[in-house]
């Protein structure tokens, strides 16, 4: 079980997540192979950017839309080799789930790890996991940042990073009416429950559009079971979705519902490299839940706030 405290090192992009509770996850690529063999690696002590984040989001502006609008705010060379720690008194509104979702971004601009300020929030998902006492290691009052930036979330509108890369993002109203063919929601930076509640919520009553193929992938096979009970997958299945196996998805790749030529997809994958779901001659269009939901069921890309 990960932990507050913990240092994670795993063969994964994406292993910052494990910062939702507090532990620090160091991605290893090539390296991997060094501590199978002998345990250890070497691995330079990274300074920490600061994060304070205050203020609380819009109904149908959803944390996706925040973690977007970061990594294209945010100095890339600023960012490169750092831990990106959030705190500040909005994280009392931002569950575990979402906290996924805040760790999951930073490293596409070159953060080497990313974690969230432990706190009540952590406290009572722990809790409810791991028994007895668990420290929860916070930063020092009189630590040393290399940098502190101050985000309010009460005027965020909803955004969308445009094809190809994950930190070029935009207002979705600056895209509003693109054709999309292609729709997924899922993968590790948005496919938790409270992902598929969100996607519901615009889907629950409604027909994806004929013209549309979406994808719903949850996590995990807790997430999926939670979803059943919850009569989140009735939602899903009504409305004409694609049902896959918990995991990644399509987001590790073009197996599953590989886009053609000329296509547009809309999801809330980590990537949008042309190439990415299968064909070089596709565009991929990142999002939250309720935005690919929305462009989903609309058959283009709009603002998902028309539905809340």
């Amino acid at each position: 079980m990960i932990r507050p405290g913990m240092f994670v090192e795993a063969y994964d992009t994406h292993v910052p997540n494990y910062g939702a509770v507090g532990a620090l996850g160091v991605p290893l690529i090539n390296e991997i192979v060094e501590v199978l063999a002998l345990g250890s690696v070497w691995i330079k002590a990274p300074q920490t950017i600061r994060i304070e984040l205050s203020g609380k989001l819009q109904p149908g502006v959803l944390i996706r839309d925040f973690a977007q609008n970061l990594i294209s705010k945010l100095d890339a060379d600023e960012i490169n080799y750092t831990v990106v720690e959030f705190a500040g008194p909005a994280l009392e509104y931002i569950n575990i789930d979402y906290r996924f979702t805040l760790c999951n971004t930073p490293i596409e601009i070159g953060a080497k790890s990313v974690l969230v300020e432990p706190d009540e929030v952590t406290r009572q998902f722990i809790g409810e996991r791991i028994p007895g006492e668990v420290e929860f290691p916070i930063s020092d009052r009189d630590a040393t940042f290399k940098a502190t930036h101050l985000f309010d979330l009460s005027g965020l509108e909803p955004q969308i990073a445009v094809p190809p890369v994950p930190d070029q993002v935009v207002p979705i109203r600056d895209v509003a009416g693109t054709a999309v063919h292609h729709a997924f929601i899922g993968s590790c930076a948005s496919g938790t429950l409270y992902d598929l509640r969100d996607a519901a919520r615009v889907l629950s009553g409604r027909q994806v559009c004929p013209t549309v193929r979406l994808f719903v992938t949850p996590a995990t096979q807790e997430i999926l079971r939670k979803a059943i009970s919850e009569g989140l997958m009735e939602i899903f299945v009504r409305a004409g979705a694609i049902i896959t196996a918990p995991g990644c998805g399509p987001c590790a790749g073009g197996r599953i519902g590989p886009l053609a030529p000329g296509e547009t997809s809309i999801n809330t994958g980590t990537r949008n490299d042309y190439g990415r779901l299968g064909t070089q001659d596709a565009e991929i269009y990142l999002a939250s839940p309720a935005s690919v939901a929305a462009a989903a069921v609309s058959g283009r890309i709009m603002d998902p706030r028309e539905f809340f």
